[in-house]
C-alpha cells in the first residue's frame, strides 16, 4: 500500500451526514509511526457547502484535473477524521500548484 502525503485525495468509507458511502478525503497531517492520516471529508453536494467556511474545489481551475475529482466539491472544514492507514483505500489524485498554496491558506 502507498502510504498517504499530505494533500492527497484518497477514496474512504467514513459516516458522512447520513451516508455511510465511499468518499473522498483530502490527508492534512500523517501519522506515520502510528500508520495513521488526519483526514476532511470533500462533498460535491453543493446545496450543503458553507460559503464562509468550506473550501471549494471548483472543476474550472487549471489544478483540478490533479484531485482525481470529476466534479466541483468542496472540503468540509469541520469534520476532522484520524483514521488508519488501511481505512484508505484508494489514492485518486491531490490538491497541486495554486489551488494547494490556496487550501494550505484557508487551513491555516
Amino acid at each position: 500500500m502507498i502510504s498517504p502525503q499530505p494533500l492527497d485525495i484518497w477514496l474512504v468509507r467514513i459516516q458522512f451526514r447520513d451516508c455511510k458511502d465511499l468518499r473522498p478525503t483530502v490527508a492534512i497531517q500523517i501519522l506515520a509511526k502510528q500508520n495513521r492520516a488526519v483526514v476532511l471529508p470533500v462533498s460535491s453536494a453543493l446545496d450543503l457547502r458553507r460559503t464562509t467556511v468550506d473550501f471549494l474545489i471548483e472543476k474550472t481551475h487549471v489544478n483540478f484535473p490533479a484531485t482525481g475529482l470529476t466534479r466541483t466539491s468542496f472540503v468540509v472544514s469541520d469534520r476532522f477524521r484520524d483514521l488508519p492507514f488501511e481505512a484508505m483505500e484508494k489514492r485518486i489524485g491531490r490538491l497541486e500548484g495554486e489551488l494547494a498554496a490556496s487550501f494550505i491558506d484557508w487551513l491555516g
